[in-house]
């Protein structure tokens, strides 16, 4: 009886400290604390732990949680107070592997508080480490997250064998399907060498707070000196594609702070240039120019002739020009430059130091007046480099310096270089060609001459369809138009041009051809179509909607499949950009391609939910989830869950942007669904919610029809 009394009166207090004001909260727990230094009262206890692990609340009230927390601070002077907190301790380690969600959750917070205080982590033995460990899989996300909690200071030890607790942490942070498991994963791992990669991979996290996280908090944790080129690269370009919030400043602040500006601009240079992201970069190196004073000479470039050198001096001198005008441009004397180009050029012809020279052509286009002596020299190295034979890139750079330089010294010397090279080297001929055809500005006499006497001959050349589509973007002519129809079968790039010289003459055969050849790799399936169909789709000149459904519905399947990185890359802009003003294809196959993916459903339906929100229609969230019902409706019997569809329309916010019309409509949708057999548990509380929403007064008949019409009822 005494026994029962004591536990009484211990959960009369427990009862009161949630609801009671300071001073009584002091007195309960002095009086408590008193009690188990004069004696282990843990057995008396006990009913009191179990009273808390069953608590039904969502979360276990702070006023309880720091309320054990101070007894388990103070009573650990006494030799009761410490054989106390064991007995509770195994006590609580019995609990976690409980089948009630709550006691599981609530046992592991409790365990936390009891070996975190005063040092006690030492008595976790591996056993239950490895139990809690095990709790890191858990189907119940509140758990995984205690779990993590828990397992907070353990990183570097190791459960079962020779898993590093870490390692869960890392495989939680990139893979688990709860954002808000995966955002304590994150918060929690410990910041090493060994965790970078997972850490910077939390900026394409599909969760904005995610993402945020990284941004504001971690990325100035991270040494991004020590960090690979590769990983260099990515953070640079995933900085630049944030479209939720500005991440710019956060990269530039920790660059600022890492490396020694602007003394170490070069080694900026070499850690973050990447040519297939060079617009990116640009944006990158001219806000670190905006922050630093800075000046970079020719003789600068002289005393270090690197590539890293030579493309700082390039970016510093289109800072410069953009920033400031020509009339500030510090370019080295003409004549000067001129000569070191000559030699550097002579250096290349080997085939070494291309890259360098380059990045001279491209800084000679910044000259505005050439003499005839520079003129000279600089055709000179064009002409002998080319005779070598170089990269496309080169011969590009040379051919727009010189068209730059004199247009009719360019067709002089490039003409005689295409005719000379013809037999010998005809790859070079056709090159050369291609790039001046490029560059042209006008169809003139050596334009012309290329396609009569070159191209035609030569129509089989892979360079020959691009030498007659960049001939047809500057002027229209049907024959050669002909010529490149001919070039399908062996055109990788032939809807591209297509499609290019669609946008630019808007002519009904061009674009009728190139929706030929998009209804052609749509049914094949061909991601090739993704990019060049998009720029058909913006300009608004593809108009058939069930032809625009199956292209969206195509990218929507390769983006969350099979697509390579530069397609992914692209739709993500695509994707923001027209499903912002035009959401109802998103609306229209939501439905077909959420049935069709085998992974990253919970990923497509976030940022299904985000785009449509995002959307310039008031009306989109409404009709998408109105689309959904019709569609759970038709096709019932062959939906692979229903109740993953039910969790999709339990995520759409109803709000004022509702209109009554729709609202009637969703309603009589939804008791048609709840006729279905098996469907009532499902249906029930929806219904609920949207009769909440409903007005109360019947359907217009004339709607009636419109949505028995749409749930093909007749």
């Amino acid at each position: 009886m005494e026994v029962e009394t004591l536990t009484n009166s211990l959960q009369s207090v427990f009862n009161d400290i949630q609801h009671c004001d300071s001073k009584t909260y002091s007195h309960h727990l002095t009086e408590i604390i008193l009690k188990i230094k004069e004696s282990n009262i843990s057995e008396d206890f006990t009913p009191i732990v179990y009273s808390t692990v069953m608590c039904r609340r969502p979360q276990m009230p702070s006023k309880l949680i720091l309320f054990y927390k101070r007894i388990f601070e103070e009573v650990q002077e006494s030799e009761s107070g410490r054989n106390f907190i064991m007995d509770i301790y195994h006590e609580v380690i019995s609990l976690v592997d409980s089948k009630i969600v709550r006691v599981r959750r609530n046992a592991l917070i409790l365990l936390k508080l009891l070996t975190s205080t005063n040092g006690l982590t030492e008595i976790v033995e591996n056993s239950l480490l490895e139990k809690i460990a095990e709790k890191l899989f858990d189907k119940e996300k509140s758990v995984r997250k205690e779990a993590l909690l828990f397992l907070t200071g353990f990183q570097d030890k190791l459960v079962h064998g020779n898993t590093p607790v870490m390692n869960l942490f890392k495989n939680l942070c990139r893979f688990d399907p709860s954002n808000e498991v995966r955002k304590v994963a994150f918060q929690n791992l410990k910041v090493t060498s060994q965790t970078y990669k997972c850490i910077i991979e939390r900026c394409i996290d599909v969760n904005l707070s995610i993402r945020t996280v990284f941004f504001k908090k971690y990325l100035n944790k991270i040494s991004v000196r020590e960090l690979d080129y590769d990983m260099k690269i990515f953070l640079l370009k995933r900085t630049y594609s944030e479209r939720d919030f500005s991440a710019v400043e956060y990269l530039i602040e920790v660059v600022s702070e890492q490396y020694d500006l602007p003394t170490e601009f070069i080694n900026v240079i070499e850690d973050f240039y990447c040519e297939k992201y060079e617009k990116i970069f640009k944006k990158f190196i001219n806000r670190l120019f905006d922050l630093n004073e800075f000046k970079y000479s020719f003789s600068d470039v002289q005393n270090n002739q690197t590539v890293s050198s030579f493309l700082l001096f390039y970016y510093y001198l289109t800072y410069i020009e953009e920033n400031k005008g020509k009339d500030d441009l510090e370019l080295p004397n003409l004549s000067e430059f001129a000569e070191f180009l000559y030699s550097k050029a002579k250096e290349a012809e080997d085939g070494s130091n291309i890259d360098v020279v380059r990045m001279l052509y491209k800084i000679a286009r910044m000259y505005d007046v050439f003499d005839d002596v520079s003129r000279k020299i600089i055709s000179n190295t064009v002409y002998k480099l080319l005779k070598k034979g170089v990269n496309e890139d080169v011969v590009m750079e040379t051919v727009g310096l010189l068209y730059s330089i004199d247009s009719d010294l360019g067709d002089k010397l490039f003409g005689s270089l295409i005719y000379k090279n013809l037999e010998s080297n005809i790859d070079l001929a056709m090159l050369i060609a291609k790039n001046l055809m490029k560059n042209s500005t006008k169809i003139d006499a050596i334009q012309s001459a290329i396609i009569s006497e070159i191209v035609m001959q030569n129509i089989q050349h892979t360079s020959s369809p691009f030498i007659v589509f960049y001939y047809l973007a500057l002027e229209f002519n049907q024959e050669l138009l002909d010529v490149l129809i001919e070039t399908r079968e062996t055109n990788l790039q032939y809807l591209p041009m297509l499609i290019d010289l669609s946008i630019v003459y808007k002519s009904d055969e061009l674009i009728n051809l190139a929706i030929s050849e998009i209804k052609l790799g749509l049914e094949s399936e061909n991601e090739d179509v993704i990019i060049p169909t998009s720029k058909l789709v913006l300009s608004e000149l593809l108009k058939d909607k069930s032809i625009i459904n199956k292209y969206i519905s195509h990218t929507l399947r390769a983006y969350y499949s099979s697509a390579s990185d530069k397609t992914q890359q692209y739709l993500d802009i695509f994707f923001h950009k027209y499903f912002t003003s035009e959401p109802e294809s998103l609306i229209s196959v939501f439905f077909f391609v959420y049935e069709s993916l085998e992974a990253n459903l919970r990923i497509f339906v976030d940022q299904t939910l985000y785009w449509v929100e995002s959307s310039h229609q008031r009306e989109a969230l409404q009709l998408l989830y109105y689309n959904i019902c019709l569609n759970m409706y038709i096709y019932y019997e062959n939906i692979k869950n229903i109740k993953s569809y039910i969790n999709i329309l339990n995520k759409i916010q109803m709000d004022e942007r509702w209109t009554p019309i729709v609202t009637k409509k969703i309603l009589f949708c939804c008791t048609q669904l709840l006729k279905k057999e098996g469907n009532k548990k499902y249906m029930s509380e929806v219904i609920n919610k949207i009769m909440m929403l409903d007005d109360g007064e019947p359907i217009e008949p004339e709607h009636l029809l419109e949505v028995k019409t749409d749930l093909l009822l007749g």
